[in-house]
């Protein structure tokens, strides 16, 4: 992956990593608030990822999901990026991880199906990342939780209902639904707009580059 990096650097590319997540109403409101002063220092930060199990893959037709030798890991690697991926954008200079645990909790599959990290930021505050497939459906969708909470701002989303409440005025709003699907389409739609105006994309192959390496780094420290 910092190969690809280095070569679309080396070409000047145009690479955007699709994380649909950071364009939830919890955080495209985190980052308005950032934006007007109004939100204060990130205190802590959870989000949680937690869908069926692993066979669900395979009746998808994409076992390859679950397979060790091609993607190299299990819900971290595959449903972690999210959480890492915001935990980076948010926080103040480096992360560290301070807490790794990741284990075949319920199913017997070649990968983790549940994975949780604790990592801190150089100013303190905390990011819990939590990915698993132990959610007790086939159905698509599962456990979803994306907490921001910094001194002026406590932003959710359970991805059916998510709201933000602000100390300093007093409110708490209450955001319009936004499904995967939709989230989805707001990131293809802002990664065409970007591309045609020959600007960054919102997540870039070297933000991906260092989620994955903090997910490399607690594979290693995990013994795995």
């Amino acid at each position: 992956m910092a190969a690809l990096s280095e070569l679309a650097r080396q070409h000047q590319a145009f690479v955007s990593v699709p994380l649909p997540n950071r364009f939830g109403p919890a955080a495209t409101a985190f980052e308005r608030l950032r934006s007007q002063g109004r939100a204060g220092a990130v205190a802590h930060c959870q989000f949680r990822l937690v869908n069926g199990p692993p066979q669900r893959y395979a009746a998808d037709g994409v076992g390859w999901v679950v397979d060790p030798a091609i993607v190299g890991g299990g819900a971290l690697r595959n449903l972690g990026i999210h959480g890492v991926n915001a935990a980076l954008g948010l926080a103040t200079g480096a992360l560290r991880l301070k807490t790794v645990s990741i284990e075949n909790r319920i199913h017997r599959a070649p990968v983790e199906d549940h994975a949780l990290l604790v990592l801190q930021d150089a100013a303190g505050a905390l990011f819990v990342v939590e990915a698993g497939y132990t959610f007790a459906s086939m159905r698509p969708g599962g456990d979803f939780e994306w907490r921001i909470v910094s001194e002026n701002a406590t932003l959710i989303d359970y991805g059916e209902r998510a709201f933000c409440a602000t100390l300093d005025d007093g409110a708490i709003i209450e955001f319009p639904i936004e499904l995967p699907a939709t989230r989805y389409r707001l990131c293809m739609s802002d990664t065409l707009d970007r591309l045609a105006r020959k600007a960054p994309p919102a997540t870039s192959i070297d933000d991906y580059v260092a989620a994955m390496s903090l997910i490399d780094a607690a594979y290693e420290k995990a013994g795995r």
